[in-house]
């Protein structure tokens, strides 16, 4: 085992211990995961929850746009920072499970509609009946069993969004078969990092191998489309995640898609692939990022940056315009 592993450990079995105070069975699960993992000397694929995928060791994508701010940057979000789901995250998890995982479907999300009236026969004169103690409770109840809930209209919203996708024969062929939101695992070669990603999808279809990412968007607009990949780094990801696949899997990937879908009705849907321009300047920032990750974690060094003085002044734009008089 090299040097960076080594501090990889250290770092997630740290993270686990500090778990282990509030949550002992989850950290229990880290800890056998974070085994299996060394047993299959960090390689391969593996059916494992969000929780403890989050707590094992490795380096995502979205870890290393950390780095790019500063290595202690990285390690304040990696390891002690504690993240929370908003409303926002949980409707876009939702889509996700409805998309690849429909059988999993009413395991994981539950729709308030009952809540509510539940609700609302003990509040019925209340005019934000979601910002009352009974619904409030209930959520708490279905939370308790591990359900999230989503409100009544992004349920509805599928049934249009299942009979769009159902219509289209590459989409239907593309999705019969693969995995979904299974964890990858691989040893970077130059670096001897351990990688890690969790793809929505990866699809083993006649045509070769996909690796699939479903985006949520205001627009899909191909102006629009652009904007967002360079705004969310889906460039990075897609780099990083067919580096990963193909090194854990020994597999070529066909192409990344990306299924940008609109947030508003009539949930209009394009399916994009990710040309090798885009991936290559994706590929060169987390290699960047990695290299410098991977020597903090040999060197056990994740520090700030150094404070400087510099230059500053009006935007490259505004250097040429005539001096406003602010009297």
């Amino acid at each position: 085992m090299n040097k960076v592993i080594e501090g990889q450990l250290k770092e997630s079995e740290k993270r686990i211990e500090i778990v282990a105070q509030k949550n002992p069975e989850l950290a229990e699960e880290a800890t056998n995961f974070n085994q299996l993992l060394l047993t299959n000397k960090f390689n391969g694929i593996f059916n494992v929850k969000d929780e403890v995928y989050r707590l094992s060791v490795g380096i995502s994508q979205s870890s290393l746009k950390h780095a790019e701010k500063s290595l202690y940057n990285y390690y304040y979000k990696t390891y002690l920072s504690e993240s929370s789901q908003t409303l926002a995250m949980k409707e876009g998890s939702f889509f996700h499970k409805a998309l690849f995982e429909k059988d999993d479907l009413n395991k994981k999300f539950v729709s308030d509609e009952s809540i509510i009236a539940y609700a609302r026969e003990i509040k019925p004169d209340s005019k934000n009946i979601r910002a009352t103690s009974p619904y409030k409770e209930r959520v708490a109840y279905y939370k308790e069993k591990g359900l999230e809930v989503i409100k009544q209209d992004t349920f509805d919203s599928l049934k249009i969004l299942f009979d769009y996708i159902n219509r289209d024969e590459m989409l239907c062929n593309i999705l019969k078969n693969g995995h979904a939101e299974k964890a990858v695992y691989s040893v970077d070669k130059k670096t001897g990092a351990i990688k890690k990603c969790k793809p929505d999808f990866i699809s083993r279809a006649e045509s070769g191998i996909y690796c699939l990412d479903l985006k949520t968007c205001q627009s899909v607009e191909d102006s629009a489309i652009e904007r967002y990949i360079q705004n969310y780094g889906c460039h990075i990801q897609g780099s990083y995640y067919d580096d990963i696949i193909t090194e854990a899997l020994n597999v070529s990937i066909e192409a990344s898609l990306l299924l940008m879908l609109e947030k508003e009705l009539p949930f209009e849907l394009k399916v994009k692939f990710m040309d090798e321009p885009t991936k290559d300047v994706g590929r060169k920032f987390y290699k960047k990022n990695l290299e410098k990750v991977a020597n903090a974690y040999k060197n056990d060094s994740f520090t700030r940056n150094p404070i400087t003085i510099e230059a500053t002044g009006l935007p490259h734009w505004a250097l040429n315009n005539e001096l406003v008089d602010f009297n």
